[in-house]
């Protein structure tokens, strides 16, 4: 269970990654005078991925308060 569950959350990780520069890309394309608004999804990206990669971190070193938010969530 532990590792379906570090698998889950690296697969989450890798999931809003791939969206967020799909969509800062389309966004781009489109709108080039929007460099403010790009430059605060990149942001919010940075931070989106260090949370979750610090809270797949703590699952995989077996942080038992990450493991019961997880059962609380799903």
């Amino acid at each position: 269970m532990h590792r379906n569950l570090t698998k889950f959350v690296l697969s989450l990780e890798h999931l809003v990654l791939k969206s967020t520069l799909l969509d800062l890309f389309l966004w781009n394309r489109y709108n080039q005078n929007k460099l403010a608004f790009t430059s605060d999804l990149s942001k919010k990206l940075y931070n989106t991925k260090h949370k979750l990669h610090d809270f797949a971190q703590s699952i995989i070193q077996g942080d038992k308060d990450s493991l019961k938010s997880i059962h609380l969530v799903l």
